[in-house]
C-alpha cells in the first residue's frame, strides 16, 4: 500500500487464524510497500492476538523504504497493544524507513504493552512519542533480537513514554539477546507510576542499556562460524547403513533445512510429515525439495516431491554420488517433523540458526561433532516467552555444563583444551511450563545438529 489512510476505525474480537491482530501490516514479499501509511484516530480492542501488529519479515534491503505511522490511537485488552518485528527470517538483509507511534494509549494487554523484535541497527528505525502503557499483564515494554546473528535490537526511541503499573515490579525486559556490538540508539525516557503512585524517570543512554540490555555471552567473543566441509574431507559413522533408524521426536518451523550425507551411491529414504500445531490451519501445498551439495558449495541438481501429509509419508531417491544433499522444506504455516531415515541427517545451522519445537512436550537429544583444537560455543534461546533445561555432554558422557531454566538465551562454552568428537545435548522441560519452540545455532564446530546418535558424520 501507498498513500493509505485509515481513519477513525474500530477493529475489535479477532480471533482464528494467527495472528489474530486488530489489524496486521504483513507484506508478502520484498516487491510490495507500506509507503506514507497512516492509521490515525483508531481503535483495536479484544483482539486474541495483537492490537497493532506490524511484520516485516519478507521485506529486505532491496525494498522500498517503509514509512509507517499511528497517530492518536488507542489498543485495548489485546494480547500485545503494539508488535514491531523487522525481520526474523533473514540475517543482514533488512529494509530501511520508519515505523513511529504518536501520542497512541496502550491499556491493558494481555503481554506485553510494547514489543519490538529482530529490529538490529541495520534495520528501519522505530520510535514511540508522547506515548501511553497502562495496566499490562505482561511486561510494559519488551525488546528482542529474535535471531541471534542478526544482533541486538538497537535504532529505537521511547520519547516521553508513561507507564502505568498495575503491579510493583520491572517496566522493561529483554527478551532474546544478539550477538554483537553492544546497542548504541536506544533513547528516549519513560516515567513510570507505580501502584502507590511514586513515579519514577529514567533516561534511555549508554548506562542504561549496560544494566538493561547487556551484551550477549557476557561481551565474550564467539568462535569462528564453521560452515560446510568438503565431501572429501566427510568420515560417515552409520550403525546400520541403509537400514532406517527412528529420529528424535522434534518438529522444525519457520521453513526448514536438513542435511544428509550419502556415502555411496543408491537409494535414500525418509519418512517425514507435517504437524498441524494450530487447530483448524490446513496442510502446506509447496512441493518438497531435495537439492544435491557440490564439493564447493553451489547446488548441482534438484529432485521435487509432493508436499507430505499429515500422516507418515515416505519420500525416496536416488543418489547418484557421494556427498550433501539438502532437504529444504518450504516456509508455511505448519510444523516439520522427520521421522525415520536410512542415512545420516542433522539440522542445518551453516545459513542461519535452526528452531525445533519438541513432540508433546517430550525430553529430546541432539548431537553434533566437535573437531577440537579451538574453542567451542553453543547457543540455545528461548526468546521472551520459552522456557527449558538443557544439559550439554561431553563425547565421553560426562555432564559439561547445563541449566535447570534457560528463560532467554543459554552459553555453553568451551576452550581449546575440550574434548573432540561427537557431543550430546539434553532438552527437557523446566520448572516454568512454557516448553516449546528453542533456537539454536552453534560455532567453533562442525554447522549440524544430528537426530540420531547412530547415523552422523564428521570431517578429517
Amino acid at each position: 500500500g501507498e498513500d493509505v489512510l485509515i481513519e477513525n476505525t474500530v477493529m475489535l474480537d479477532t480471533s482464528g487464524t494467527p495472528p489474530q491482530a486488530g489489524i496486521d501490516l504483513e507484506p508478502d514479499g520484498p516487491s510490495e510497500r507500506l509507503v506514507n501509511c497512516t492509521l490515525r484516530n483508531c481503535l483495536v480492542e479484544n483482539n486474541a492476538g495483537s492490537g497493532y501488529e506490524i511484520y516485516l519479515n519478507q521485506l529486505n534491503e532491496s525494498s522500498a523504504p517503509v514509512s509507517i505511522t499511528f497517530e492518536n490511537c488507542r489498543s485495548v485488552g489485546n494480547r500485545s497493544s503494539a508488535s514491531v518485528c523487522g525481520g526474523n527470517g533473514r540475517t543482514e538483509k533488512f529494509v530501511k524507513g520508519f515505523v513511529r507511534f504518536v501520542n497512541c494509549s496502550f491499556e491493558g494487554a494481555r503481554g506485553s504493552g510494547i514489543s519490538v523484535t529482530s529490529k538490529p541497527a541495520k534495520a528501519f528505525d522505530v520510535s514511540f512519542k508522547d506515548c501511553v502503557v497502562s495496566n499490562a499483564t505482561g511486561r510494559d515494554v519488551s525488546f528482542g533480537a529474535g535471531r541471534f546473528r542478526q544482533g541486538p535490537p538497537d535504532g529505537i526511541r521511547l520519547e516521553n513514554l508513561t507507564v502505568f503499573q498495575a503491579t510493583n515490579r520491572p517496566w522493561f525486559t529483554y527478551g532474546s539477546q544478539g550477538l554483537g556490538p553492544t546497542s548504541g540508539a536506544i533513547s528516549g525516557g519513560v516515567r513510570v507510576v507505580k501502584p502507590d503512585g511514586e513515579v519514577e524517570a529514567e533516561t534511555l543512554d549508554a548506562a542504561w542499556i549496560a544494566r538493561n540490555m547487556p551484551a550477549a555471552n557476557g561481551g565474550r567473543p564467539v568462535p569462528p562460524h564453521i560452515g560446510i566441509p568438503d565431501a572429501a574431507r566427510v568420515e560417515v559413522r552409520d550403525a546400520c547403513p541403509g537400514e532406517m533408524v527412528e529420529l528424535v521426536p522434534i518438529t522444525r518451523i519457520n521453513g526448514s533445512r536438513f542435511m544428509m550425507f550419502v556415502d555411496r551411491p543408491g537409494m535414500v529414504r525418509l519418512v517425514a510429515r507435517q504437524v498441524i500445531a494450530v487447530k483448524g490451519r490446513p496442510a502446506d501445498t509447496k512441493p518438497i525439495e531435495i537439492r544435491a551439495v557440490g564439493t564447493d558449495g553451489r547446488l548441482w541438481r534438484t529432485w521435487k516431491f509432493p508436499a507430505a501429509g499429515t500422516k507418515p509419508t515416505e519420500i525416496a531417491f536416488k543418489a547418484p554420488k557421494r556427498g550433501f544433499y539438502a532437504l529444504i522444506v518450504p516456509k508455511g504455516g505448519t510444523r516439520f517433523r522427520v521421522d525415520r531415515s536410512s542415512v545420516p541427517i542433522a539440522m542445518d545451522v551453516s545459513e542461519r540458526e535452526c528452531t525445533v519445537a519438541p513432540m508433546g512436550g517430550k525430553p529430546f537429544s541432539l548431537w553434533f561433532d566437535f573437531a577440537g583444537g579451538n574453542p567451542l560455543a553453543l547457543l540455545a534461546g528461548g526468546g521472551s516467552y520459552y522456557r527449558f533445561k538443557v544439559a550439554v555432554h561431553e563425547p565421553s558422557g560426562e555432564r559439561f555444563a547445563g541449566s535447570d531454566l534457560v528463560e532467554s538465551l543459554y552459553f555453553a562454552n568451551a576452550g581449546a583444551d575440550a574434548k573432540p568428537g561427537l557431543w550430546r545435548v539434553d532438552f527437557s522441560r523446566a520448572k516454568k511450563p512454557c516448553y516449546d519452540f528453542i533456537h539454536l545455532d552453534i560455532y567453533g564446530a562442525s554447522p549440524f545438529f544430528f537426530l540420531s546418535k547412530e547415523k552422523t558424520w564428521s570431517a578429517k
